[in-house]
C-alpha cells in the first residue's frame, strides 16, 4: 500500500516499453472499454512507421462528447516479463497519459489491476 493508504486518489499509471523505448505514464482504465493511443505519442516517441488501418468506431468521452477514431493500430508492448500485442484507436487529442490501456487489454491479458495498492498482477509462464 501507498504511504498514503487508503486516502490517495492516484490513478494506476505504468511504464512498458515499445518498440524498444520506454513508454511512460500508460494508464490502466477499467472504466474504459477501448485501448486509446494519443497521434503525438508515436510521433514523440519516433514511431514514425505506425500504420493506421481503417476503424469505424466513435469514441464517446465521459462528459459525453463524439470524437471520431483517426484509426487504429497495433503495438507490441512488453511489461517485464510479458509481452502483449494490442490494437488501439489513435485519437488526435493532447493527454497527459501516453497510452490508455481499457478493459479489452485487462480481460485478456487476465490483470488484476489496483489503483488502491498501485499494482498490476498478472500470470505469465504459469
Amino acid at each position: 500500500m501507498t504511504v498514503e493508504g487508503i486516502e490517495h486518489n492516484r490513478a494506476l499509471y505504468i511504464s512498458v516499453r515499445c518498440n524498444g523505448k520506454l513508454l511512460p505514464r500508460v494508464l490502466v482504465d477499467n472504466g474504459s472499454a477501448l485501448n486509446i493511443c494519443p497521434w503525438n505519442t508515436p510521433t514523440k516517441f519516433g514511431f514514425l512507421d505506425i500504420k493506421l488501418g481503417p476503424s469505424a468506431t466513435v469514441v464517446r468521452g465521459f462528459d459525453g462528447s463524439r470524437r471520431e477514431s483517426m484509426g487504429e493500430t497495433d503495438l507490441v508492448l512488453e511489461i517485464d516479463p510479458a509481452q502483449f500485442q494490442i490494437t488501439c484507436q489513435v485519437m488526435n487529442f493532447s493527454s497527459v497519459y501516453n497510452v490508455l490501456l481499457g478493459r479489452s487489454w485487462i480481460h485478456a491479458s487476465n490483470s488484476v489491476p489496483s489503483s488502491l495498492h498501485q499494482m498490476l498482477r498478472f500470470i505469465v509462464n504459469d
